[in-house]
């Protein structure tokens, strides 16, 4: 899952990601926050290398239509944004 933040009055914009475990009963194997596409570049460069391909990706409406953002996920896990 990957979510940016809304800025606020007094911080910036924040990028969320969270990434769970596929079993019947999900459990959460790593999550982080960034500051830009760049961070989230490097870490999701991490997760494909200690997970391989069996990553998911949870495509809402919402990453969907936040071009860069998405971009950037399915460039990194060499998947299609759908």
């Amino acid at each position: 899952m990957v979510d940016r933040s809304e800025p606020g009055p007094r911080n910036e914009s924040r990028i969320s990601a969270m990434l769970w475990s596929s079993d019947h009963d999900p459990w959460l194997l790593e999550a982080q926050q960034f500051r830009g596409e760049h961070e989230l570049r490097r870490w999701l460069g991490q997760v494909a290398a200690k997970y391989g391909r069996d990553v998911a990706v949870r495509w809402t409406d919402k990453l969907k239509a936040e071009k860069m953002l998405a971009t950037a996920v399915a460039e990194c896990l060499g998947i299609a944004v759908p």
